[in-house]
């Protein structure tokens, strides 16, 4: 029993809102959902990267989200999305006190503004956000493993009484890591492919570490089957994206099987946490 998909029908166009979208999965899911045939909007910030944001997006559909709860309506309301994209967040590894009031505005604040306005519209709406393994610590059903899963946890919690209350269709996908070309972030992918063109040594932890890498356009990809997947409002829905799982030491090889260069892996460069996956 479900909704019938809402996004991607032939000869129809879809009004998507895209919160992250100068994130590297953000640009690669508006440029499919463009070619696709939708109306993309998306949320920016004054300081955003606005080279990243796909061009064909016009300005008209680029809606500034400052701060002030006023303008996250204002966003809603000139987008009237049928479907959101909601890939705002912060992640640190360790916050400092001068990081811990950006990480709760990321990661729950302007998503909860976000749920108000699209509340207060009224109108039905798929909302599609990612979730992080590291929610998944020794344990299932969730344990956060830091801060920044807690965050995504307790939003998860926001989300549930979105659709209990005001019928969203909820669905999470949880994501370990992804790769793709030109990746701007430091992931370990582009670390190592880096090193590979530099022949600079590498520090690395423990080899026997095991990851979870899926290619960028199949999390986009991904993210789209979520906005069509038949769930009925108010329900919540969550799913694992996986890619192709290895050891770190399986990585490094398989990197230096394509480049057809060895690496010089500095292997034990730093100690791994107690707290870890």
């Amino acid at each position: 029993k479900g909704s019938p998909p809402r996004t991607g029908n032939a000869g129809s166009m879809s009004r998507i809102l895209i919160t992250g979208a100068s994130s590297y999965l953000g640009a690669v899911l508006a440029r499919q959902l463009i070619d696709r045939g939708d109306e993309v909007h998306v949320t920016v910030r004054s300081g955003t990267g606005l080279d990243r944001l796909d061009a064909r997006i016009p300005d008209a559909h680029r809606h500034l989200v400052d701060g002030p709860t006023e303008q996250v309506f204002a966003a809603v309301d000139a987008a009237r999305p049928d479907c959101v994209y909601h890939l705002v967040s912060l992640y640190l590894r360790s916050a400092d006190v001068a990081q811990v009031r950006p990480m709760l505005d990321a990661n729950i604040d302007f998503g909860v503004q976000l749920c108000e306005a699209l509340a207060k519209r009224g109108a039905p709406v798929r909302f599609v956000t990612f979730g992080t393994y590291s929610q998944f610590y020794r344990t299932d059903p969730p344990r956060p493993l830091d801060l920044y899963s807690a965050l995504k946890t307790a939003f998860a919690e926001v989300l549930a009484y979105y659709a209990d209350a005001h019928a969203f269709e909820v669905v999470t996908l949880t994501i370990y890591d992804s790769y793709g070309p030109g990746d701007w972030r430091t992931k370990i992918v582009k670390v190592l492919a880096d090193a590979a063109r530099s022949g600079n040594a590498v520090p690395l932890s423990d080899p026997e570490i095991e990851i979870d890498l899926t290619h960028i356009d199949d999390v986009a990809r991904a993210a789209l089957t979520a906005a069509d997947v038949a769930i009925s409002p108010g329900d919540v829905a969550a799913y694992a994206v996986s890619g192709e799982r290895m050891t770190l030491r399986e990585l490094v090889r398989m990197v230096e099987q394509v480049s057809g260069r060895s690496l010089d892996a500095k292997w034990g460069s730093y100690p791994l946490p107690e707290r870890r996956i």
